[in-house]
């Protein structure tokens, strides 16, 4: 466990007794984020119930070197859940990275990032890549704050979301884990 008392938080892997608080700060977040990006009527649609049967999958689907780590103050208020994505360039992949909206701007997300930029590289990855939205602007420039850049890459994801299908152009960032010499 990692601690920053300064801000009163704490870092930790996640199990699964913490999935149904990881689902509520998805459900929240995703209506707050995705809000003018996602249909209101698919937004509006999102169960608690439906969030928290994905988490159950995607916990079980984590490979040997996936990791769910959660932040908490008074209670989980973030998670970033990460895997390997390429063995041969060591490669992470950020799948999921979530704040609690009422906690947007108090350096929660910053704290939470850190944490797992530091994780892969101690795991001796030498590089993270994610994928996001690219319409989602307050995710783009967060993940650019944190040292990721844009590639030449993109995708469109098709999803069934609260029975409504939804589709998104991402786009793929990549930051290099340098390791610091002492």
């Amino acid at each position: 466990m990692r601690v920053s008392p300064d801000i009163g938080l704490s870092i930790r892997l996640g199990d699964a007794d913490d999935l149904p608080a990881i689902a509520r700060v998805h459900l929240d977040s995703a209506r707050v984020a995705y809000r003018g990006i996602s249909p209101d009527a698919v937004l509006e649609a999102l169960t608690l119930e439906g969030r928290l049967a994905l988490w159950r999958r995607r916990f079980a689907d984590l490979g040997p070197d996936g990791r769910l780590w959660v932040i908490e103050r008074a209670g989980v208020i973030g998670f970033a859940a990460a895997d390997r994505a390429d063995e041969e360039r060591r490669q992470c992949e950020l799948l999921s990275f979530y704040v609690a909206p009422d906690c947007w701007g108090e350096r929660v997300g910053h704290t939470l990032m850190q944490w797992l930029l530091d994780d892969c590289r101690e795991r001796d990855f030498g590089c993270m890549i994610l994928w996001t939205i690219r319409s989602n602007r307050r995710a783009r420039d967060f993940y650019e704050k944190a040292g990721f850049l844009c590639q030449d890459q993109t995708r469109t994801i098709t999803r069934r979301e609260s029975g409504v299908i939804v589709e998104h152009d991402e786009v793929k960032y990549a930051r290099p884990l340098h390791r610091h010499s002492s």
